[in-house]
């Protein structure tokens, strides 16, 4: 994590977005086929099950899908509390790119006091 954090990042929300997606489907796919009339096609596809858990891992989701089963709802709650932990990782590797290092800041420093020596130079001629 430490050395390629964006490939690792990249990686653990790839594999937890198709297992997520896989699950819903195992246990939401029968619900829907034996309780409406005619069968309501939500988690039929593969697509509108990585659609259901993205907007849900990055939102409260849009409701247009929705889970039934119990296991789906408790499923449903592990994808939003695992997009929060996903989007706090995400933001943390963000700010730790634009974050300088001690070593760093010393040249950014020097060149404000080379500016503002120049301004008092040139205010004082």
């Amino acid at each position: 994590m430490r050395k390629h954090p964006g490939f690792t990042y990249v990686i653990i929300l790839l594999v937890s977005v198709i297992g997520m997606a896989q699950l819903l489907r195992i246990f939401e796919r029968p619900y829907y086929s034996l309780c409406f009339d005619p069968p309501i096609e939500d988690f039929k596809t593969l697509e509108s099950a990585f659609f259901f858990v993205i907007m849900t891992m990055a939102s409260a989701g849009f409701g247009d899908i929705t889970t039934s089963t119990r296991v789906g709802r408790w499923l449903t709650l592990a994808v939003a509390c695992w997009g929060a932990i996903m989007l706090s990782l995400l933001f943390t590797i963000i700010g730790d790119i634009f974050f300088l290092e001690e070593h760093l800041l010393a040249p950014l420093f020097l060149v404000g006091e080379t500016k503002l020596a120049a301004r008092t130079v040139l205010a004082a001629l």
